[in-house]
């Protein structure tokens, strides 16, 4: 009887287990199906500046770059400080 019971439990613990493991993935399943049934969904990404540097007339400079709109984010080149 005793046997049994181990088994049984072992068994109910078993069956818990799994199941538990297969709830995060139908959770994830739902979320994605009720946000695709709602419409497009709208990323917001941040652009992405890129520190360009020179040497002009013995001076270090620095200015900034705008990877994604491809223009310069500073209107002109800017010394670095204590040179």
């Amino acid at each position: 009887m005793k046997k049994m019971m181990k088994r049984m439990t072992a068994l109910l613990f078993a069956l818990l287990l799994c199941g538990s493991a297969l709830l995060p993935a139908q959770a994830k399943e739902a979320a994605t199906v009720s946000q695709s049934a709602a419409g497009p969904v709208n990323e917001i990404n941040a652009d992405k500046i890129v520190l360009r540097t020179r040497v002009h007339e013995g001076k270090r400079q620095f200015r900034r770059w705008n990877e994604t709109k491809q223009r310069w984010v500073d209107p002109a080149w800017i010394d670095y400080p204590g040179q």
